[in-house]
């Protein structure tokens, strides 16, 4: 009898957290702050003629990113994401000056690629996310991976687009471990630990909406933790500098305040010389306890890079 309490008991909270997501989806879906948001974006994010049509052909797993000035790894992931079985892509350019746009404008690869321009200077990130989302949407996409051009994400036990959809029908939502790596003189380290902030992959819902950082999706479901993240958030000392000062300045024009990311803010107030100092030591696996995306756990070498399966675990 006991057993049978406890399953009963289960089974409603499982069925009350079922109602409170979905509760909480439909409250932000509707939000003032949301639709006022998304409403001045429209005309700040430019879509190429057709990219919002109802062209279903396409369907499976899109990847959606915001990106600036990353030709040194996007290339590298966005061959990742093909070998993954990813269908296409939604990508944002945000001004780059270092010929990220034109890579994108010409790439021939496998993938169905949307590429949108972005003259928005605020660090919306949600909002410009959940647009492109709703892009690849339009294309049919079964799943929706928000990922940043420093990512390389796995599947455990098969490829990306295999785990996805082969996910159970109620955990819409797949986590992803987070785990950073760092450039050194010898080659590449990564943290054993994961980050406290996992990032997620999603089933296309009416209510969906991404929090800050793609750390979180708010829609009614269950999650999965079938899904691992390879990190490179600083790639050299003068990236990371470049990744600072960048970040604080696009976080200070967004008035709505990110409730993530103020690590950016917290660091900007110090010198270059300072910043390098910090850059030496997260390479030892350390950092100021304010900053986000260092190494966690003893530091592996990776053997190959990008590592075609998962390295750990």
């Amino acid at each position: 009898m006991g057993d049978v309490l406890a399953r009963m008991a289960s089974r409603k909270d499982l069925a009350l957290k079922r109602v409170r997501r979905s509760a909480e989806a439909a409250a932000r879906h509707h939000s003032p702050s949301r639709i006022r948001t998304s409403r001045a974006l429209s005309g700040a994010m430019r879509f190429p003629s057709g990219a919002l049509g109802d062209d279903r052909a396409l369907g499976g797993v899109w990847g959606v990113s915001m990106v600036r000035d990353e030709m040194d790894l996007l290339p590298l992931v966005i061959a990742h994401l093909e070998q993954q079985g990813v269908t296409g892509l939604v990508v944002a350019d945000n001004g780059s000056t270092d010929g990220t746009r034109q890579f994108l404008e010409v790439y021939e690869g496998p993938l169905g690629l949307i590429v949108v321009d972005d003259s928005e200077p605020r660090f919306l990130q949600e909002h410009k996310m959940d647009l492109l989302a709703q892009a690849a949407v339009a294309r049919g996409a079964q799943w929706i991976v928000p990922f940043d051009a420093d990512e390389f994400w796995y599947g455990l036990g098969g490829t990306l687009a295999e785990v996805l959809q082969r996910s159970a029908p109620d955990r819409p939502v797949q986590s992803a471990h987070v785990h950073n790596a760092v450039r050194t003189p010898e080659g590449f380290l990564v943290g054993t630990g994961p980050d406290p902030l996992p990032k997620v992959a999603f089933r296309p819902h009416r209510w969906a909406h991404l929090a800050h950082g793609n750390h979180s999706v708010h829609r009614p479901g269950l999650i999965g933790q079938d899904l691992r993240v390879l990190h490179f958030p600083y790639r050299s000392q003068e990236h990371f500098l470049a990744k600072i000062r960048h970040g604080s300045r696009a976080l200070g024009q967004n008035r709505e305040g990110a409730p993530v990311g103020h690590s950016w803010s917290d660091l900007d107030l110090l010198s270059d010389e300072e910043l390098r100092a910090v850059y030496a030591d997260m390479l030892m696996g350390r950092g100021p306890w304010y900053m986000d995306w260092i190494p966690r756990g003893p530091m592996a070498p990776l053997t190959e890079f990008p590592p075609a399966t998962w390295p750990l675990d």
